[in-house]
């Protein structure tokens, strides 16, 4: 988990305002996929799954934001391919379960907003409809840092791949 934080510190930032440029990194995959079924996301807009995927629509800002499973709770994430990591914050740890104390919010990580401290957490499944992940690493941040939830690489780089196709992003496992 150092190790981790420390890749961080020499690597630039954590968060970053706006997401990056998606780049395709899916790889190519055969076998027929179950036809695509609907499941609801913020803000009125539609997610697509099938056999192992999900298609998520952009909102109005151009933002990939979906509910996801986390722990088995529900949170609305914004899923950012320039963030290093999944970051939640204090109030998103203690509903998921996670106890972080004063004393853990020792790593020192760069952000769109200047250097801050974090804790380091483990989130133990992280789920979008047939998409499931477990153990992800993530730093929790004050709630003054970050009111919402960012989906970043710890996330992503578990994936078999993830693109953007006609405007939505794919993930696929």
């Amino acid at each position: 988990m150092n190790r981790f934080f420390l890749m961080l510190l020499a690597g630039g930032a954590l968060l970053s305002g706006v997401p990056a440029m998606m780049q395709e990194t899916a790889k190519s995959g055969s076998g027929v996929s179950a036809p695509p079924q609907k499941i609801s996301a913020p803000m009125g807009k539609s997610v697509s799954i099938s056999s192992g995927s999900v298609r998520l629509k952009p909102d109005d800002r151009g933002h990939y934001v979906a509910e996801f499973k986390m722990n088995g709770k529900s949170v609305t994430a914004l899923v950012d391919t320039g963030a290093s990591m999944v970051a939640i914050n204090k109030t998103t740890a203690r509903k998921l379960g996670i106890s972080v104390q004063p004393a853990d919010f020792k790593y020192e990580v760069n952000t769109a907003n200047g250097t801050i401290k974090v804790a380091s957490a483990v989130i133990r499944e992280i789920q979008i409809g047939r998409v499931k992940v477990r153990d992800v690493e993530a730093a929790v941040l004050d709630d003054k840092a970050l009111d919402g939830t960012l989906l970043g690489m710890t996330f992503l780089k578990r994936l078999e791949g993830f693109s953007v196709t006609d405007g939505d992003l794919i993930l696929k496992q």
